[in-house]
């Protein structure tokens, strides 16, 4: 931190995205372990250049910036990333606390990842179960057979056939009735 630094964030503030760009970037060079640059320069991209801002906000992250967590958060988010996006917001909820200045933004969209998640399994679910019950019912419905009545207008002339078998299966079942009384 110095005179640089200052200059650095002056420029920035006066909308010089570029020169503050290219001055972090060179600080960057010269000291790679600067939560604070990385952390700006994910705020920098982040909009314009997201791909390039998520590597800067992992850093800053990493080196224990909780803004830079967020950030993170939000910004895989938006990327439909969500994975990583709950891995990161989940971290920030469990090393901030509610004095944070995202916090409130922070569960918010810690529900929000949770709701996604929890509306994709149950469509799973619901994928899953038709994709094991239809198959179930087509078996079911080839090996139980077709009911007696359905046989008989499919197949009319069949009625004196199954008439007989009908007619043998009551004749069984009386006589061994008599033998068992």
């Amino acid at each position: 931190r110095g005179l640089g630094d200052v200059y650095k964030r002056q420029v920035y503030h006066q909308e010089r995205y570029g020169d503050a760009r290219a001055y972090w970037e060179q600080s960057l060079e010269m000291l790679e372990d600067q939560v604070e640059v990385h952390e700006r320069l994910g705020l920098l991209l982040r909009d314009e250049l997201p791909l390039e801002a998520v590597p800067h906000l992992h850093r800053a992250a990493d080196l224990g910036s909780l803004t830079a967590r967020f950030l993170l958060a939000e910004l895989l988010w938006d990327q439909t990333q969500p994975l990583e996006a709950r891995t990161q917001i989940n971290l920030y909820l469990a090393e901030g606390s509610d004095y944070e200045l995202y916090w409130d933004r922070a569960q918010a969209l810690s529900e929000e990842i949770e709701r996604r998640f929890f509306q994709a399994y149950l469509a799973m679910g619901v994928l899953l179960t038709l994709m094991i019950a239809i198959p179930a019912w087509r078996v079911y419905r080839h090996y139980r057979g077709a009911s007696l009545e359905q046989l008989l207008e499919r197949a009319p002339k069949s009625f004196p056939d199954v008439a007989r078998i009908l007619s043998l299966i009551r004749h069984e079942t009386v006589s061994y009735t008599h033998l068992r009384a």
